[in-house]
């Protein structure tokens, strides 16, 4: 502010939030100045918090960027913005009346930014005449602030395709504002102790409370494209913050200025010999220098006569004449400031350059300055309190440093309306840059609860609803009407939920329909869908154009949409997939029953087919091109939802079943492995029969035979030199060198379990076998087990053909008893059972008998090598 005030108190970091009188205190200008910039600033800070740095009101929405076709042929063509509001950092900016922005380049490809420029400045009775007191005799009492803007068009480097978001550097140059900073410091005080006399280098000489104002004159940036221009700042001072200002009525001569006064209250006005500038709104509101002169003489009363202030010759007469004739024909309200004195002020120099009354001053080494730039410095001729002897109001030097301060004044506030480019046929806006928002009493929340994404078979029922929500804020929003309407795909909705047959109660379907929120703010439609597309996307992929929609609607009590719609997507699906649902890649033995029954799922999109045929086929039927028959090929088992069985040519068990899926769209048969070893991985295949398309989907399932030739061993001393090192041909060596009472020797596995498994032809004898084994282990026991541990410590079992399923085993364990008998280089266990020869017997008929030993690591000593032997002995009848 340039009035005639004494100081400027406001700070926002203090956070003061009110100025209080005092009963029997003097009433200061400063005080009631402060309580209104804290009003001002905590109103403008809570506009930023709701509305953001910029934005226009829904109601009121100005500033709209436009392009206007040339006012005559030949012309150029243009762009307008609107009238209307706008918000920028909390200031609220009106536009009565729409206007042309000028300055537009007329190259074709040129980009500009039309920006909007808000700042404020200081109103007096120069610019307002009413706000003098005519009772009083015409003083001006107060002075106001203004809030002052302008449209412009910036013209920007942009990259193809500019939007609002796009670098630009001439943008961020423009609003980097002024960087410059000042530093301040006093004289230092003199050593002369006479108290009578004031020295030349004595702080601050003055006699008198001032209030300095420090003002740019001479900008160091583009005023329009904010750009550095290099130029050296000129400062202007004065000692009553500029307040000296007189009106320009009329120029008589063409160096004689007729104002309406000469100072405020017709006295200590202008004088002989005092510095000037003339200008004129026009000239302040694009931010260049006005006229700077000398007041040569008053004549008449309230007419001053300029001079040059650096030129006394009459080219220099000449040339300020014109100068002064063209800031009166820019327009606006012309007026006429003192100053007390102006000097350079060159940037990052050490020196320091004096200007009043001890007061020095010196500009930082980097600096944006803008003409308008200023500092106010209160100087008083008393000590402040608490700072020694620093007779300002400013920051006093830390540690001897000064320091910089930025300027206080004017800010200037831009915001982007809109981005366009100049084509042949005109100006194009590529962008509008304007937020809108709406009043808070409307901000409500519209939004898709659930049911968007859903999948299901054409003209079926998606299984979820549509639920759409209307809030404010974090409180529901009941009784608001909602439109739904089916807006692709040929579907329908219903409000009421349709029974597992697919029946709306009272057949309430349509196209659209409308109803309320209810206390919950929720809305819920349930949604059938239209036929699905004749060709399905591959896959999961997904196609717009196989996709339907339904868009909600919030519709006020007129009729009209009061938000942005919501849309819901749905595929609808009718093509089957088959896929694995469990059982591939099992290991077991040859002629087992695997424990795990082979699953096939089929599902039509996203849900599961119930119904759906699926084929399963023994695969291996050939090996070295000769036939397989049902026992070494495998066979399958169903039991549920059979449609068909196929047995095996010549045999009775099945080689292809036929079943139906079930509700959640699984088929499933129990596997039988063969039992030929050479096929040690076999397959089934399933195969979808219901499938409308030319290739039937196919899923192959996989199993492998648990051999024992594919495993290694090291055979121990007593074998010497085995050629064949496989655990199959271990236990093909132990059965040559076996007795008739089974006895098992050196097969011992350590740190790990392995099966072994003896081929037919190896097997024993059943008719010599007396029901005993012995199992030899190289170890030495340190200590004898318990009897109770050795017995645990054995496991003998068989594997008995199952009376029930043709073809499968079950496993029995045999009773026995079990001693431990040490030898010089290791124990045997002898497992002995007098009535498992006979057990053995009856269930073999012409088939044989696999005895499965198993010796548990729990046996051994804590410290000894972990024992794990698995072994299995063939009995022949």
């Amino acid at each position: 502010m340039d009035g005639d005030i004494t100081r400027s108190t406001f700070d926002a970091v203090s956070g003061f939030t009110a100025v209080r009188q005092q009963q029997g205190r003097v009433q200061l200008d400063a005080d009631w100045n402060e309580q209104v910039d804290i009003a001002l600033h905590d109103l403008r800070e809570a506009r930023v918090d709701v509305i953001g740095r910029g934005g226009a009101p829904l109601a009121d929405p100005g500033f709209e960027v436009v392009a206007v076709p040339p006012a005559a042929p030949g012309a150029a063509p243009g762009l307008s913005v609107g009238a209307g509001r706008y918000y920028v950092d909390g200031l609220r900016v009106d536009a009565t009346d729409p206007v042309l922005v000028s300055g537009l380049p007329e190259d074709v490809g040129a980009t500009v930014t039309v920006l909007l420029d808000a700042w404020e400045h200081t109103v007096t009775a120069v610019e307002v005449p009413r706000l003098r007191e005519v009772a009083l005799g015409g003083p001006d009492t107060t002075v106001r602030t203004r809030l002052t803007h302008a449209v412009r068009a910036l013209r920007v480097t942009a990259p193809a395709n500019p939007d609002c978001d796009s670098v630009l550097p001439e943008w961020d140059a423009l609003v980097a504002g002024s960087t410059g900073t000042l530093e301040v410091q006093l004289d230092a005080a003199s050593a002369d102790p006479s108290l009578c006399l004031v020295p030349e280098s004595a702080g601050y000489r003055g006699l008198e409370n001032r209030t300095y104002r420090l003002e740019v004159h001479t900008p160091t940036v583009d005023p329009v494209t904010g750009a550095l221009t290099g130029a050296t700042p000129t400062v202007l001072w004065s000692r009553d913050n500029a307040s000296t200002l007189a009106s320009l009525i009329g120029v008589p001569d063409r160096l004689d200025l007729q104002v309406d006064r000469l100072g405020p209250g017709g006295a200590d006005g202008f004088g002989r010999g005092d510095l000037v500038t003339v200008t004129t709104d026009a000239i302040d509101r694009a931010g260049t220098p006005g006229l700077l002169a000398l007041v040569d003489d008053v004549l008449g009363g309230t007419t001053l006569r300029l001079r040059s202030a650096d030129d006394a010759t009459p080219a220099g007469a000449a040339a300020l004449a014109a100068e002064l004739a063209a800031v009166v024909a820019t327009g606006g309200h012309p007026k006429v400031r003192r100053w007390d004195g102006t000097a350079p002020v060159p940037l990052g120099t050490a020196d320091w350059t004096d200007l009043d009354a001890g007061l020095q001053v010196r500009l930082g080494t980097v600096g944006r300055l803008r003409t308008g730039d200023h500092w106010v410095v209160p100087a008083r001729t008393a000590i402040l309190p608490g700072t020694g002897d620093w007779h300002l109001e400013w920051p006093q030097p830390v540690g001897g440093v000064p320091v910089p301060v930025l300027p206080s004044g004017p800010v200037h506030h831009y915001v982007k309306l809109g981005i366009a480019v100049l084509e042949a046929g005109g100006w194009r806006v590529v962008s509008d840059c304007r937020d809108l928002f709406g009043p808070l009493v409307d901000d409500v929340q519209f939004t898709a609860r659930s049911g968007d994404g859903q999948e299901t078979r054409s003209d079926g029922w998606l299984p979820a609803p549509l639920v759409v929500g209307v809030s404010r804020g974090l409180t529901s929003a009941p009784d608001r009407t909602v439109t739904l309407t089916v807006t692709s795909g040929g579907g329908a909705l219903s409000l009421s939920a349709p029974d597992p047959t697919g029946v709306v109660p009272g057949d309430q379907v349509a196209t659209a329909v409308t109803t309320t929120t209810g206390v919950d703010g929720l809305v819920n439609a349930w949604w059938r869908l239209g036929p699905a597309p004749a060709v399905p996307p591959p896959g999961d992929r997904f196609d717009p154009a196989a996709a339907q929609q339904v868009t909600a609607v919030l519709v006020s009590s007129g009729g009209t949409s009061v938000h942005q719609p919501v849309t819901f997507t749905a595929t609808a699906r009718d093509e089957l997939v088959l896929v694995d649902a469990g059982g591939d890649g099992q290991l077991g033995r040859p002629g087992e029953t695997l424990g795990l029954a082979l699953r096939a799922r089929v599902t039509a999109g996203s849900h599961p087919a119930a119904g759906q045929r699926v084929a399963f086929e023994v695969e291996g039927r050939m090996l070295d091109g000769s036939a397989l028959d049902e026992l070494g090929g495998g066979s399958l088992h169903a039991t549920v939802q059979v449609e068909e069985l196929t047995p095996w040519p010549g045999g009775t068990r099945t080689v292809r079943a036929v079943v139906r899926t079930d509700a959640v769209g699984v088929a499933q048969v129990q596997w039988i492995l063969g039992t030929e070893r050479k096929l040690d991985t076999q397959r089934v295949s399933a195969t979808l029969l219901d499938e409308p398309s030319a290739e039937a989907q196919r899923i192959v399932f996989g199993a492998h035979l648990a051999l024992a030739s594919g495993v290694d061993w090291t055979p121990c001393a007593a074998f010497g030199n085995v050629d064949d090192q496989t655990v199959q041909g271990g236990l093909d060596l132990l059965c040559r060198v076996v007795g008739g009472r089974g006895t098992v020797a050196g097969a011992v596995m350590v740190g790990r379990r392995r099966q072994i498994e003896l081929r037919p032809e190896n097997t024993v004898p059943l008719g010599v076998w007396a029901g005993q084994l012995t199992l030899r282990a190289p170890y030495v026991l340190t200590s004898d087990p318990p009897a109770a541990a050795v017995q645990a410590a054995v496991v003998v079992s068989a594997d008995l053909p199952d009376a029930e399923l043709a073809g499968a085993f079950r496993s029995v364990v045999l009773p026995g008893t079990v001693e431990l008998r040490r030898r010089e280089n290791g124990f045997d266990l002898v497992w002995d059972s007098a009535a498992a020869a006979g057990l053995l017997r009856d269930p073999v008929g012409a088939g044989r008998v696999v005895l499965r030993l198993a010796v548990l690591p729990s046996l051994l000593d804590r410290d000894a090598p972990q024992l794990a032997f698995h072994a299995a002995v063939g009995l022949a009848p």
